[in-house]
């Protein structure tokens, strides 16, 4: 298939704080065949998949939609016929504050193979354009995963001609305070927050395994402040999360027992990134001098990171380590340009424990991840990294090719 990019838009995630939905129901799970598609909004949609609208003004109380109006404090939505019986959503927005349109499935749904893929919505702007629209994937708040669109939609306002946006399913990162959806199981797979007066209308909202034709593309780009990483798996109960964007709540949480510190470097935190550039000596790290808890049982297993490199300045490589009470530092494992390329993208990497280490300092752990470089030589280092984890060894692990491009 030939995808036509119409346009491609940059633009940067801003924090937007608003709270959970509130649903009577229990969400089941429901497994989502695999297919190219599959359709929430539209003909042909998924009869497990309702449309809803909530107002911040009222309390966070959703109505669901239907062909009959549906009105709520700053907010009137009704489903119509477009290309087919209640097949778009036409939507009136007179309010400020948080006034959202979601698509709500019975079960929770496995979206898991569209991890790679896109969402996909159309949508005619019938008066002037908000400064702020996001959509999310989401779970209730804070199990969210948005992504600000604002900028996509410029030339459509006032236009009232139909416009197909395709947003890659990576870009969607959870805002500050947020934890980032696990796609295994969604409850609201399309949730659009809008917080001024807007009228349009939307359809055919489908998640697609590759982008549709004649659309905007949109591009989450790769400015490590914006978190352009891949959406992380959820960790398991034999996992440890030590600074970790995903799905944590079944691993072991040590975030708060290895906060992040350093010296010497420009450290800036933003979406739960890192990112680190340096003029002299430095390191980066995530202890304390109070940390100490016992990592032995974990000595076979490997930490899991994400890293970008946007340049090794006059460094041979970036030197990651574990330090005990006492520090060891002849024990660091080396990743240079040969292992992870400094091509500004990010990587997972795959780091056995029992490289970073002495064994005999596993008891008592300051320092569950130094980073830094050769001493003397770490002028114009530049890199960024997140969803630090103990995870077990993945599939197709290969020791020489520990970092693998997302």
């Amino acid at each position: 298939m030939n995808i036509i990019i119409k346009k491609s838009v940059l633009f940067s995630l801003f924090p937007l704080i608003i709270t959970g939905c509130k649903f009577d129901k229990e969400i089941d799970h429901l497994d989502v065949q695999p297919t190219e598609q599959s359709k929430l909004l539209g003909v042909n949609a998924l009869g497990s998949v309702s449309a809803w609208v909530q107002s911040e003004s009222d309390g966070w109380n959703v109505t669901e939609v239907s062909g009959s109006p549906a009105s709520m404090t700053g907010i009137n939505a009704v489903l119509i016929n477009n290309n087919g019986q209640n097949d778009t959503a036409d939507i009136q927005i007179s309010g400020t504050g948080s006034h959202i349109f979601m698509l709500k499935s019975e079960s929770a749904m496995n979206l898991s193979q569209y991890q790679s893929g896109f969402l996909q919505f159309k949508l005619r702007a019938k008066s002037a354009l908000p400064s702020s629209i996001v959509v999310s994937i989401d779970n209730e708040w804070p199990n969210r995963s948005s992504l600000v669109v604002s900028d996509a939609l410029e030339e459509l306002a006032g236009g009232g001609q139909w416009e197909t946006l395709t947003v890659p399913v990576q870009c969607f990162q959870p805002f500050d305070g947020a934890t980032a959806i696990d796609l295994t199981k969604v409850g609201t797979p399309f949730h659009l927050d809008v917080q001024q007066p807007f009228d349009y209308e939307i359809t055919d909202v489908e998640y697609r395994l590759n982008a549709g034709t004649d659309s905007v593309l949109i591009s989450c780009g790769s400015d490590p402040a914006s978190s352009g990483v891949n959406q992380p798996p959820a960790l398991q109960s034999t996992d440890i999360a030590l600074y970790y964007s995903g799905d944590k709540a079944q691993a072991q949480d040590y975030s708060s027992v290895y906060p992040l510190n350093s010296f010497g470097f420009d450290v800036a935190e933003n979406n739960q990134v890192i990112h680190v550039s340096s003029s002299d000596n430095g390191g980066v790290f995530l202890g304390s001098d109070s940390a100490d808890k016992n990592f032995s049982a974990v000595q076979d297993k490997f930490i899991s990171l994400d890293l970008m490199v946007k340049s090794y300045g006059e460094t041979n490589g970036i030197q990651l380590r574990m330090d005990g009470i006492t520090e060891d530092f002849n024990t660091f494992l080396t990743l240079d340009n040969a292992i992870l390329p400094a091509d500004n993208e990010w990587y997972r990497c795959q780091l056995p424990i029992g490289s970073l280490i002495p064994q005999g300092n596993l008891t008592q752990v300051r320092k569950a991840l130094y980073l830094s470089g050769p001493w003397d030589s770490m002028n114009n280092l530049d890199f960024s990294f997140t969803n630090v984890a103990v995870r077990s060894e993945e599939e197709g692990y290969n020791p020489s090719s520990p970092c693998v491009k997302l």
